[in-house]
């Protein structure tokens, strides 16, 4: 079984990534947020094997939230999920990220 976290700050999109994880046996939803604060604070709490997080975060963007986990020795594994890969992507993935979904 594979603990998930999923962040989205936009509640539409983050219904359907929960509801997609909920399907798969091998998933477990441990936390949903909406922002980056709200993220960091349910990995650090569950410590889930994957996180899913969207660029839109709020006040905590992908590479201080990568930032964060990589100080607190967390090894949470962080996939960026966004829908126009650019630069903030490769920040990111500079930054540590897992992957790009």
């Amino acid at each position: 079984m594979i603990d998930v976290v999923v962040c989205d700050g936009h509640p539409l999109f983050l219904d359907g990534l929960v509801r997609v994880i909920r399907q798969d046996r091998d998933l477990r939803l441990v936390a949903e947020t909406g922002n980056g604060a709200e993220a960091l604070a349910a990995i650090r709490a569950h410590r889930p094997q994957v996180a899913l997080v969207t660029e839109e975060l709020g006040d905590l963007g992908p590479s201080r939230l990568l930032g964060a986990l990589r100080r607190d020795g967390v090894a949470t594994r962080v996939v960026l999920v966004h829908a126009d890969p650019g630069a903030v992507v490769w920040h990111a993935l500079g930054h540590g990220a897992a992957g790009v979904l």
